[in-house]
């Protein structure tokens, strides 16, 4: 299913969603995640046995920012159509006058903006059309679309990795080579320009830097050996490191900085129950759980069973969306467009859905009433969507991009 949605505001470029609506299937999962590539691709609600569903934006700009040229920042492709409205310019990469790639106007002749997949075998959700209002087990599919929507619309793509490092959450990188470290991107996500820690309210751009400032030489440090390394040559961005872990497993530890970055503090939903970075493009259950506008982007989704939906976002995620480059206000989205260029007219593509196409087509080879077809088919289906896998992988490598964790119910 693909559908299009307009922004409000003058000259908005509408956003395109597709969304599907398929059942889970483990077996699909266990029998593909034997490979290292393959299992980087499993980025699903089909790979997670509790997600009812799943999102993301699956395409991104750099953006630089003007009166800084030297902080880039990756945005989502809804943020982008939104500031374009307003004025975001395309001006290349602003090294030595080069030219826009692509042209100086933006590219946005693409199929979707946000992929969107809902578990079609839960027998809980209720829809518009029920004779009744929904009962305390059920959950109202509006709400979940409209979470999922929120995560499409930026607040996911957290660019932190605590399943690396033992013991440490480090920022975005390069995919390690060879058991070799290859060091860090030069873009930082842009959910993660507007998070602070919520006790100092220092920016955890601050921490993310700290720790990139930790530059060994491509290829001469093994994977094994980066804790030490990191000791020894950086005792700072060791620590910085450490500190990132400590944010991502504390309750309230982290926070939104909103109104302009001078207004209130959004507190994030991390705990050590969910350390790989989900929680953060969450919003804290314990403090909007009970608010029913608000409570739709908690990761607690006990806290909406059983709601009737609201099409009017609670003030807490009004700010947070703002903040994100979705102001109510057509001078506040002015005055944000003016502050970033764009530095290509095309947008990078970061996703993949092989997984689940593959997943039926596993489906049927499992179901089938030809075993010994079934069985010879298995080998060639495999080996076809891990080298299809291995292809994508290759690709992204070499616009060495990386991207980690997405939102998901």
């Amino acid at each position: 299913m693909s559908v299009s949605l307009k922004l409000d505001g003058a000259a908005a470029n509408p956003i395109r969603i597709e969304a599907h609506f398929i059942p889970f299937c483990e077996e699909a999962v266990d029998a593909l995640d034997g490979a290292e590539e393959a299992g980087t691709r499993c980025a699903s609600a089909m790979s997670h046995a509790n997600a009812l569903a799943f999102a993301s934006s699956v395409r991104y700009w750099k953006l630089r920012e003007v009166a800084a040229p030297g902080n880039w920042a990756f945005a989502p492709s809804c943020v982008v159509k939104n500031l374009a409205g307003a004025g975001l310019k395309v001006t290349g990469s602003g090294k030595g006058g080069a030219a826009p790639a692509g042209g100086d106007k933006f590219n946005f002749e693409y199929d979707a903006d946000i992929r969107i997949q809902v578990r079609s075998d839960w027998d809980g959700w209720y829809f518009e059309s029920a004779a009744s209002a929904p009962t305390r087990n059920q959950m109202d599919i509006r709400i979940t679309m409209t979470h999922e929507l929120l995560h499409g619309f930026g607040v996911s793509f957290t660019g932190l990795d605590s399943s690396l490092i033992p013991g440490l959450t480090i920022p975005w990188h390069f995919g390690p080579s060879g058991g070799y470290w290859t060091n860090w991107t030069d873009v930082m996500p842009w959910y993660l320009l507007h998070m602070v820690d919520a006790t100092t309210k220092t920016p955890v751009t601050d921490l993310v830097r700290a720790v990139q400032a930790w530059q060994p030489k491509s290829r001469t440090v093994r994977m094994d050996d980066v804790v030490p390394a990191m000791q020894r040559d950086a005792p700072a961005a060791y620590a910085a490191a450490q500190k990132l872990q400590q944010l991502l497993t504390t309750p309230r530890a982290l926070a939104i900085r909103t109104g302009g970055g001078s207004g209130d503090f959004v507190y994030v939903d991390t705990s050590a129950a969910n350390v790989t970075g989900n929680s953060a493009v969450h919003l804290d259950s314990a403090t909007y759980g009970a608010a029913a506008d608000d409570a739709i982007l908690v990761l607690d989704t006990g806290s909406y069973m059983g709601r009737p939906w609201n099409a009017t976002l609670g003030p807490v995620l009004a700010a947070t969306m703002a903040e994100l480059g979705f102001p109510r206000d057509d001078d506040a989205r002015n005055k944000l467009a003016a502050a970033w260029t764009a530095t290509t007219a095309d947008a990078t593509y970061l996703g993949g859905q092989r997984i689940d196409v593959m997943q039926w087509k596993w489906n049927w080879v499992k179901n089938g009433s030809w075993t010994l077809v079934n069985v010879l088919l298995i080998l060639p289906l495999t080996a076809a969507w891990v080298a299809l896998a291995r292809q994508d992988w290759r690709v992204m490598q070499v616009q060495r991009e990386w991207f980690e964790m997405r939102g998901s119910v």
